[in-house]
């Protein structure tokens, strides 16, 4: 597939000096071939802008050309060929990304259908969730209300610091510390 984008990439070189745009009485395809090869660089260009890919800009170029060879649109009428190309262009990559964006959530999907229907996996999920729960019982109460607050209930340093009276220094401390400790007993 890139045997098409890396000969318009040559024959771009070669063409340089020609003026690419100006409208003959070739036919639709011809045409096509020639307003894609000069503004090819210009259309690479934002593939990879979008794509954030060089080698899905590439699979994207070789799409784009040929919706181009086979699109029934006369490029003679075309007043601005690079617009054109870039619109194609932008819906092809909007596409790409949103089954890329499908893809990932099917994947989560299932990732979290074989969590839900492997009851040994979930035994053994429940099994770590009472240890740490064991061991943050044994912690010091200050390094376990502390770490309570900020990791269960997503309290903000400043108002953990508001509601136990502490400083948010020493709420770091303790934090910090508290999370070494499990480490240590959990073997982690």
């Amino acid at each position: 597939m890139r045997l098409i984008f890396e000969s318009a990439f040559s024959e771009l070189k070669h063409k340089k000096s020609m003026n690419l745009t100006k409208p003959t009485n070739e036919d639709s395809s011809a045409q096509a071939q020639r307003i894609f090869t000069a503004e090819l660089q210009s259309l690479y260009r934002y593939a990879c802008y979008r794509l954030g890919e060089r080698e899905a800009a590439q699979d994207v170029i070789q799409e784009l050309y040929l919706k181009l060879i086979k699109s029934p649109a006369k490029f003679s009428e075309i007043q601005d060929p690079e617009a054109f190309g870039i619109t194609i262009l932008r819906n092809i990559c909007i596409d790409i990304i949103r089954r890329r964006e499908k893809r990932k959530s099917e994947e989560l999907h299932e990732y979290m259908i074989a969590d839900e229907s492997s009851p040994d996996k979930a035994a053994a999920e429940k099994d770590k969730l009472r240890v740490l729960i064991q061991e943050i019982g044994r912690l010091p109460q200050k390094q376990s209300m502390v770490l309570k607050m900020r990791t269960i209930d997503g309290l903000e340093y400043e108002e953990i610091a508001q509601r136990t009276g502490l400083s948010q220094v020493n709420i770091r401390v303790l934090i910090s510390i508290a999370r070494k400790t499990l480490k240590k007993n959990l073997g982690i």
